[in-house]
């Protein structure tokens, strides 16, 4: 007979659990069906009840024998039995819980689609073996760095034999110009954070991978708003010179203002932005703001200009992050810093 726990790890199932902020922070990836999927990688009970329904139903795996948590009620489920329906059991052991009672929840279901990554072909399969990328620094790496092979390695990635530059055997993003207190898995992260390697690795890393700008998006739609609205305010708060909103609260108090604004102004009064920012806009649901991160499916940006030898035919061509200027493989051997805008360059990646 399934049984509800009252604690675990100190996080108590009982309405008005007192979270910490890390608590809470770590809980929030769960509120997609897809990273509570993920949590099931060593689930040991799968043919006595299936971890899509306990995910489909807001269940993700605490890691100790069947032991299930709920993200959005704190339940604790253990001591499942074959034949035991999940929804069934959620609802004896929970009746208050928002996602049993068909409530409006931050939930967000995970989608076929969401599967396309699955097919993407490591740009570098020879340094798919760990033990390949590790024996890649052997004794090239440049002794002074702090980040040590075995951690770089760990993140997927192996070095290049060009000053500090190593790339991701994966997505074949490159990460140079490193600082002493960079950590491989966070920096990997944070500037190709769509690179499977970092979606598939990212509960099991030993820091917590920032969460995707296409979470957050989802996460947005999911409360109820207009695709098209929420890309408007968006552009809006960027033309202002304002951070994106990824705190639920703030966003929703936010684009009410917006949206009431836009509702008390004539059509004539809109204003639209001009046709290039437009595009620019349309361009960035791949690449991200100015400062963030790029995947390793960018936009097509041939034809720019190379910031070094200004060469526009370069097959190598390479974006720059974060300034996104463009520079081909050559002039990139040497680069600490873009010769256009000066900005230290961290990480480059190709372009279509």
């Amino acid at each position: 007979m399934v049984k509800c726990d009252d604690k675990v790890d100190g996080l108590h199932s009982q309405e008005g659990t007192d979270c910490s902020n890390d608590e809470q922070e770590n809980l929030l990836i769960y509120r997609a069906e897809i990273y509570r999927l993920e949590s099931f990688k060593n689930w040991p009970c799968q043919s006595i009840v299936r971890k899509e329904d306990l995910a489909r139903n807001g269940f993700y795996y605490l890691g100790d024998r069947d032991r299930v948590q709920c993200v959005f009620c704190n339940a604790i489920l253990s001591c499942w039995e074959k034949g035991d329906n999940v929804i069934e059991e959620h609802k004896r052991h929970s009746k208050s819980c928002p996602l049993v009672l068909g409530k409006r929840t931050t939930n967000i279901p995970y989608s076929p689609s969401q599967d396309c990554l699955s097919d993407v072909q490591p740009a570098f399969p020879e340094f798919q073996n760990y033990t390949k990328r590790l024996e890649s620094f052997n004794e090239f790496w440049p002794k002074a760095m702090k980040q040590r092979p075995k951690e770089l390695a760990a993140a997927g990635l192996f070095y290049t034999e060009k000053g500090d530059a190593v790339k991701c055997f994966q997505c074949g993003g490159m990460l140079r110009n490193w600082d002493p207190q960079d950590k491989p898995w966070e920096e990997h992260a944070r500037w190709f954070p769509r690179c499977l390697f970092i979606r598939e690795n990212n509960l099991m890393s030993p820091v917590r991978v920032p969460l995707h700008r296409e979470f957050i998006r989802r996460r947005k739609t999911s409360l109820g708003y207009d695709e098209s609205l929420i890309e408007m305010f968006e552009l809006d708060r960027r033309r202002r010179g304002l951070p994106d909103c990824e705190d639920e609260d703030i966003f929703v108090t936010e684009i009410e203002k917006f949206k009431v604004q836009q509702e008390s102004q004539p059509p004539s009064q809109i204003s639209n932005p001009p046709i290039n920012e437009v595009v620019w806009n349309f361009n960035e649901e791949s690449l991200g703001n100015s400062d963030e991160p790029m995947g390793y499916d960018e936009v097509d940006m041939g034809g720019r200009a190379c910031v070094g030898c200004k060469r526009t035919d370069s097959r190598d061509s390479l974006t720059l992050q974060p300034c996104r200027c463009s520079c081909c493989d050559k002039c990139l051997d040497d680069l600490t810093h873009c010769p256009s805008c000066k900005t230290k360059v961290r990480a480059a990646a190709k372009t279509n």
